[in-house]
């Protein structure tokens, strides 16, 4: 591959969790998801020198459960990914021994999945919004 990006790309909203993993890997640094490339499953992804390894272990597994993958080169959508996120750093903001360079990492990997899947996380896996009919109501009668 001669850009780990260029797998998350293939169109905008697909993703396969594999792909989704490495890119976020290579955005927030190696350093906080040290991931094994040639990993064969969800067990053998992430390795265990991660400077927050539960936090990143929590985050991929949320994400990998929420989306319902079975293998790790299934797709992915933006909804669910962000869904397990939220639940994550509502887990954070509850926990007395959360640091704020937890904090931070979650948001990176808020901005880099936004980035990843070309998307609005407030919008991601709402329905197309139309365009609302205007509707003239009769004057009001005075009383």
């Amino acid at each position: 591959m001669s850009n780990p990006n260029d797998i998350c790309r293939i169109t905008p909203h697909v993703v396969a969790y594999r792909a989704l993993a490495l890119a976020l890997a290579d955005r927030v640094g190696r350093h906080h998801l040290p991931l094994r490339d040639d990993a064969s499953d969800i067990n053998e992804l992430l390795l265990p020198d991660a400077v927050h390894y539960e936090l990143s272990k929590d985050m991929l597994r949320m994400i990998y459960r929420r989306n319902r993958c079975g293998h790790l080169d299934a797709r992915v959508q933006p909804g669910p990914t962000f869904a397990a996120l939220g639940e994550i750093r509502w887990r954070l903001t509850r926990c007395r021994t959360t640091d704020i360079d937890q904090v931070n990492l979650l948001e990176e990997v808020g901005w880099s999945l936004r980035e990843i899947f070309q998307t609005d996380p407030d919008t991601a896996g709402a329905p197309v919004a139309t365009v609302p009919e205007i509707v003239a109501f009769p004057q009001r009668k005075a009383v």
